[in-house]
């Protein structure tokens, strides 16, 4: 029996474009065939039916896409195409790594932009090709061999040879007492707290350390201005390769890289002076005029600005029932599940805050081209997504006024974050972070274990004690549940209050989908068990009091007994 034809989802392409942009999936034109470049796991079946039923609109579009930029390219220089420039002593910084850096002087000994990544190796583990392969990921890309260097007051990059990058071997040195996990954890706070030095480097640190013959773990602490949460991926993907390629003697199955970091820094210099940048900045402008400068969850402490990036993080896990609960209503809505959880913690945060205006932060991965896509480097940017939380509209209401944020957001995704502060930010207080406070992210690459030949590869959850915003929800895919961490400020936040917001936060993803219609307003924070021992707490029993009592007269005796 034939299949009957598939029907595409409600929406426009560009609202498809958009929100294919939102997931992470790249699509471009070769031709007359559109290629596909996604992160694993986001190619749901509903996903490519939607696809297949569009793609002649999708052809249309990119079409007319390619015809207008080519001609805005009219007259426009070589240098806006995507190609490898000339090496000089020292080369430009992209935005993001100009504003990273910036953030980094006012603050050397800062360790708030150390990424963290520990991975625990069992089994028959060969050292020597492991440091090979490591060595080869340096080798292939120049942004991890890249060092920051200060010439007339202006940040610029240089390039070493990395040629003499060691992997660090040490034994696990646990103190009298002290469990593996504990001694493991230890270490890795102790490596990610300390500070690198952006002008000298090196800006990857790896130590491979031994518990055992058949035990280690890979620990990798790596500077934010040179990495970013899909570059991670990257990077372990082509750890895997590369140790499986050397441990049988053969070639890594990567092809060569036709463009480096510093390539992608020229070209979106030049890409942006082209004028995408002020057409972009008009929606930004219209966008988040008026938008409210602060809206956090309120803090259990007064601020303190000499403890800023000192957090901790706690870790909820969203069961695979509502997990598959919330893609069905995301599906149902023609919405993301980034757009239905996104909706979701801006109704807490405007319950908590008060405000019905409500602005948060969101990375975008910002690589809009496919030849991006294999690079290691500081490529993500941060996004404002702002959204009406009034009394009175649904949560269907919501959604779709968060919907429409987000896919006009991640259409004007370019505009550089620093670039963005400095245009709308005149007067703000320093002691918030510009334009938000709180971030929401739900990465679009699920945790998932390595597969190195003869060895189980699992990675480590370790809290690296850093918070770089105020207060930070981050969504991660792991085996059909959802992981949600949040990561506060300690000198804020309880942990106690933290513990609560998650419960809560869980409460309204389970109550929202189910009860679509119900005012915002009115959705329940909490399940009745939490509720009924908020409204028990202050509350004691009740007295039973003789029939002649007299609360005047026990006023009275009350004052002469005093």
């Amino acid at each position: 029996m034939s299949q009957p034809p598939a029907t595409p989802l409600s929406g426009s392409p560009e609202e498809l474009l958009a929100r294919l942009r939102s997931m992470g999936v790249q699509l471009t034109l070769e031709g007359d065939t559109l290629r596909l470049n996604a992160p694993k796991g986001a190619l749901t079946p509903d996903l490519q039916s939607e696809l297949k039923a569009s793609k002649a609109a999708l052809l249309d579009l990119l079409r007319s896409a390619q015809l207008r930029a080519a001609q805005q390219q009219v007259g426009a220089t070589s240098s806006r195409n995507l190609t490898r420039v000339p090496r000089q002593p020292l080369m430009p910084l992209s935005f993001a790594q100009q504003r990273l850096w910036f953030l980094q002087q006012m603050d050397p000994e800062s360790t708030a932009y150390n990424l963290l990544a520990v991975m625990r190796l069992k089994g028959d583990l060969r050292v020597d090709v492991l440091e090979r392969a490591l060595h080869q990921i340096i080798l292939r890309h120049e942004g991890l061999r890249t060092c920051f260097v200060q010439r007339d007051g202006s940040p610029y990059t240089t390039i070493a040879d990395g040629l003499d990058w060691k992997l660090t071997t040490l034994p696990l040195d646990r103190l009298p007492g002290e469990s593996s996990e504990d001694a493991v954890t230890r270490f890795a706070r102790e490596t990610t707290q300390q500070p690198f030095s952006l002008e000298t480097g090196p800006l990857l640190r790896a130590y491979l350390v031994r518990d055992s013959e058949h035990e280690s773990l890979l620990v990798l602490s790596i500077h934010h201005i040179v990495s970013d949460g899909w570059s991670m991926g990257v990077l372990c993907q082509e750890l895997a390769e590369n140790y499986r390629a050397f441990l049988l003697e053969e070639s890594p199955r990567t092809a060569d890289l036709a463009i480096q970091y510093v390539d992608f820094a020229e070209w979106q210099r030049a890409w942006l002076g082209s004028g995408v940048l002020e057409r972009q900045m008009r929606y930004w402008r219209k966008q988040l005029d008026g938008a409210p400068s602060v809206v956090l969850f309120p803090p259990d402490h007064p601020r303190s600005p000499e403890a800023h990036g000192r957090g901790r993080r706690l870790k909820l896990v969203l069961p695979t029932p509502l997990v598959d609960q919330l893609h069905a209503f995301s599906r149902a809505h023609d919405a993301t599940l980034f757009m239905t959880m996104l909706s979701a913690f801006l109704l807490l945060l405007s319950r908590y805050s008060g405000n019905k205006d409500v602005v948060v932060g969101s990375p975008s991965a910002n690589r809009p081209r496919a030849e991006l896509s294999e690079l290691i480097g500081f490529f993500v940017n941060n996004l404002v997504l702002r959204a009406q939380v009034d009394d009175g509209i649904s949560f269907l209401e919501l959604l779709a006024r968060v919907r429409e944020s987000t896919l006009g957001a991640f259409e004007n995704q370019d505009v550089p974050f620093d670039q963005l502060v400095r245009d709308l930010q005149t007067d703000r207080n320093p002691e918030y972070a510009p334009l938000f406070q709180t971030m929401f992210i739900l990465q679009n690459f699920p945790l998932e274990e390595m597969n190195l030949p003869g060895l189980t590869v699992a990675p480590m959850e370790i809290d690296a004690s850093t918070a770089r915003f105020d207060f930070t929800a981050e969504v991660y895919p792991y085996r059909g549940e959802l992981y949600v961490y949040f990561d506060y400020r300690i000198d804020l936040y309880e942990e106690e209050t933290i513990s609560q917001l998650q419960q809560s936060f869980r409460h309204v993803l389970d109550f929202v989908t189910t009860h679509p219609q119900v005012a915002v307003d009115r959705v329940p924070l909490f399940g009745p068990p939490v509720r009924a021992k908020l409204l028990a707490f202050g509350n004691p029993a009740p007295i039973e009091l003789p029939p002649d009592f007299s609360l005047l007269e026990a006023f009275a005796r009350s004052v002469r007994d005093s």
